[in-house]
């Protein structure tokens, strides 16, 4: 998971084949930050939902 605000900002878009502008992109990061999925500080990204030891696998079976 990127540990920076531009590395996330980069993925996101690379998502949609470099697609988004940046109006869109800051609309995506502003609500991945309100819902509390990310928190940016200092251009650093941390994921609060996320759980020390807790790992998630697209198959579900974890």
């Amino acid at each position: 998971m990127p540990s920076k605000n531009q590395t996330l900002r980069n993925r996101i878009n690379s998502v949609f084949q470099m697609q988004l502008a940046a109006p869109e992109l800051d609309a995506i990061v502003k609500s991945l930050q309100s819902s509390k999925h990310i928190r940016i500080d200092q251009g650093k990204v941390s994921y609060p939902k996320l759980q020390p030891g807790k790992t998630t696998n697209s198959s579900g079976n974890n």
